[in-house]
């Protein structure tokens, strides 16, 4: 086996339809070998160390909450009654005045607005982010800045991941690879059974070799099929969303050392799940994926995301998300805003932020459905 090449797991399974198509075409075309796989998981690429932020994490949602009350001007006496009913205060509404308070901090021509919809319009709470000097990602600018993260892992300098710093103080989106963050294990159970699947396909001239390849990124119409144990089930086959808005989701890339990289100025546009992205958004979309004996891939992939996507997916769930997993949004939105180093508007201003995905994916076969073709994550040839 040549351990360079990406994992040729399942190497004596049949041809499917796609081969076949492709050994009898008489074209003079040489084929292509292709393999697919399916989204195992996703969430932000995180390497959280003990020190790395400055002052220790940011507070918890009851001192918080109390700094919040003193901000919008109440009297310290209030806010310490107040404080002494808090998370004993029922399921009733009208009873939880501090639920009440924090739903409507937001301040728009003096008058009180919903918190989470104008996160901009209310007093920033200052919140601590990373300063320690590593993280996961990628060198987005191709740049070295004295600011930027390097690798724990390899070293490299220049890693962009400013919504791991605006993030990485807040308890429930700290964690490393191995171990993901609550915020994105909780996310990824609650949308996983009803998302559709993700597919990565790389295509090339021999896989088993470094050498230039394409990666497609595409949904299927079906849900990702899981096994009992919530892990992805390998070689299933889904059907190609053919919606003609990720179309444009093919990059140029190389396998070199055994590892698929792609280092684009182009943009990937996917959607997900109303619970986190319906609209997902990378400019200079970068990917990085390593496959196992089996078969199994794993890695990242970053780019500059609008910041209002990522909000989107921390505070959709308003004062119940932000009592449970997102304290101080607001927070967080201000942090996104003051980090953010995506390309600025004519005015300026910079509305995007560099991150990184960790995600895991199995082999799968894929249906395209204007030709009937099926692509294979292990070892298929197929005629394009």
């Amino acid at each position: 086996m040549n351990r360079n090449a990406i994992s040729r797991a399942g190497l004596g399974r049949v041809l499917t339809a796609a081969a076949v198509f492709a050994l009898a075409s008489t074209g003079p075309a040489a084929a292509k070998e292709s393999r697919s796989y399916v989204l195992a998981y996703f969430g932000h690429a995180v390497a959280s160390k003990e020190g790395d932020c400055q002052g220790g994490l940011n507070p918890k949602l009851d001192i918080q909450y109390a700094k919040n009350m003193q901000a919008l001007g109440m009297p310290g006496a209030e806010i310490e009654k107040l404080m002494k009913n808090f998370g004993d205060e029922g399921q009733s509404w009208d009873k939880n005045k501090i639920g009440q308070i924090m739903n409507t901090r937001a301040r728009v021509n003096g008058e009180a607005e919903n918190t989470f919809a104008h996160p901009a319009a209310v007093a920033d709470a200052n919140l601590k982010y990373v300063t320690g000097k590593v993280a996961k990602g990628f060198n987005l600018d191709g740049a070295a800045d004295a600011d930027a993260f390097a690798d724990p892992d390899t070293g490299e300098k220049g890693i962009d991941n400013q919504v791991f710093r605006a993030l990485g103080c807040v308890d429930p989106f700290r964690g490393t690879l191995a171990s993901g963050t609550a915020f994105w294990l909780f996310m990824w159970m609650a949308e996983k059974d009803s998302m559709p699947a993700w597919l990565i396909t790389v295509e090339g001239d021999d896989l088993s070799k470094d050498g230039p390849v394409d990666v497609i990124l595409s949904r299927a119409i079906e849900v990702t099929k899981f096994n009992a144990n919530g892990e992805a089930r390998a070689d299933m086959t889904y059907r190609q969303d053919p919606d003609p808005r990720m179309k444009a989701n093919v990059f140029k890339g190389e396998i070199k050392g055994g590892i698929v990289n792609v280092a684009s100025q182009a943009n990937l546009h996917m959607m997900q799940d109303q619970l986190t992205f319906p609209n997902f958004d990378l400019a200079n979309f970068h990917l990085r994926l390593t496959s196992d004996t089996e078969g199994r891939m794993e890695g990242l992939i970053g780019g500059y995301q609008p910041i209002e996507q990522v909000y989107f997916a921390l505070g959709q769930g308003g004062l119940a998300a932000e009592n449970n997993y997102s304290p101080e949004l607001p927070g967080m939105y201000h942090l996104m805003r003051k980090l953010a180093d995506g390309p600025a508007d004519a005015q300026g201003q910079r509305w995007s932020i560099s991150t990184a995905y960790h995600i895991k994916a199995v082999p799968a076969f894929m249906a395209v459905k204007d030709t009937g073709a099926t692509a294979k994550a292990s070892e298929n040839t197929a005629n394009r």
